[in-house]
Protein backbone atom coordinates (compact mmCIF):
# COMPACT_ATOMS: atom_id res chain seq x y z
CA UNK A 1 0.00 0.00 0.00
CA UNK A 2 1.37 3.40 -0.96
CA UNK A 3 1.59 6.46 1.24
CA UNK A 4 -1.08 8.19 -0.87
CA UNK A 5 -3.45 5.26 -0.38
CA UNK A 6 -2.83 5.28 3.38
CA UNK A 7 -3.52 9.01 3.58
CA UNK A 8 -6.71 8.62 1.54
CA UNK A 9 -7.95 5.84 3.81
CA UNK A 10 -7.09 7.87 6.92
CA UNK A 11 -8.88 10.97 5.59
CA UNK A 12 -11.96 8.95 4.64
CA UNK A 13 -12.04 7.28 8.07
CA UNK A 14 -11.65 10.61 9.87
CA UNK A 15 -14.37 12.22 7.75
CA UNK A 16 -16.75 9.34 8.43
CA UNK A 17 -15.99 9.38 12.18
CA UNK A 18 -16.65 13.11 12.42
CA UNK A 19 -19.90 12.80 10.45
CA UNK A 20 -21.09 9.97 12.71
CA UNK A 21 -20.13 11.96 15.81
CA UNK A 22 -22.05 15.00 14.59
CA UNK A 23 -25.06 12.82 13.71
CA UNK A 24 -25.04 11.47 17.28
CA UNK A 25 -25.23 15.11 18.42
CA UNK A 26 -28.13 15.70 16.02
CA UNK A 27 -26.19 17.64 13.40
CA UNK A 28 -26.51 16.50 9.79
CA UNK A 29 -23.55 17.47 7.61
CA UNK A 30 -24.12 15.01 4.78
CA UNK A 31 -25.30 17.64 2.28
CA UNK A 32 -23.81 20.95 1.17
CA UNK A 33 -26.83 22.99 2.41
CA UNK A 34 -26.59 21.29 5.82
CA UNK A 35 -22.88 22.13 6.04
CA UNK A 36 -23.58 25.75 5.11
CA UNK A 37 -26.32 25.96 7.73
CA UNK A 38 -23.94 24.64 10.40
CA UNK A 39 -21.32 27.20 9.37
CA UNK A 40 -23.92 29.94 9.63
CA UNK A 41 -24.95 28.68 13.07
CA UNK A 42 -21.35 28.85 14.26
CA UNK A 43 -20.93 32.34 12.77
CA UNK A 44 -24.08 33.46 14.59
CA UNK A 45 -22.83 31.99 17.87
CA UNK A 46 -19.52 33.83 17.46
CA UNK A 47 -21.34 37.14 16.84
CA UNK A 48 -23.49 36.55 19.93
CA UNK A 49 -20.42 35.75 22.04
CA UNK A 50 -18.66 38.90 20.92
CA UNK A 51 -21.78 41.02 21.48
CA UNK A 52 -22.20 39.64 24.99
CA UNK A 53 -18.56 40.46 25.69
CA UNK A 54 -19.11 44.06 24.60
CA UNK A 55 -22.21 44.36 26.78
CA UNK A 56 -20.32 42.90 29.74
CA UNK A 57 -17.51 45.42 29.25
CA UNK A 58 -20.03 48.29 29.20
CA UNK A 59 -21.68 46.99 32.38
CA UNK A 60 -18.32 46.84 34.15
CA UNK A 61 -17.49 50.37 32.98
CA UNK A 62 -20.87 51.62 34.24
CA UNK A 63 -20.37 49.96 37.62
CA UNK A 64 -16.86 51.40 37.93
CA UNK A 65 -18.11 54.86 36.93
CA UNK A 66 -20.91 54.65 39.48
CA UNK A 67 -18.47 53.62 42.21
CA UNK A 68 -16.14 56.52 41.38
CA UNK A 69 -19.09 58.94 41.35
CA UNK A 70 -20.23 57.62 44.73
CA UNK A 71 -16.76 58.04 46.25
CA UNK A 72 -16.41 61.57 44.88
CA UNK A 73 -19.89 62.42 46.15
CA UNK A 74 -19.14 60.96 49.59
CA UNK A 75 -15.86 62.89 49.84
CA UNK A 76 -17.59 66.07 48.70
CA UNK A 77 -20.37 65.58 51.27
CA UNK A 78 -17.81 64.92 54.02
CA UNK A 79 -15.79 68.02 53.09
CA UNK A 80 -18.80 70.36 52.87
CA UNK A 81 -20.49 69.12 56.04
CA UNK A 82 -17.28 69.08 58.09
CA UNK A 83 -17.49 65.87 60.03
Amino acid sequence: MTEVEIKTIAKDAAREAVQEFLLVLGVDVTTAPAKLELQQDFAHLRKERLAIGRVRDKIYATIAGSAVTFVIGAVGYYVTHGH
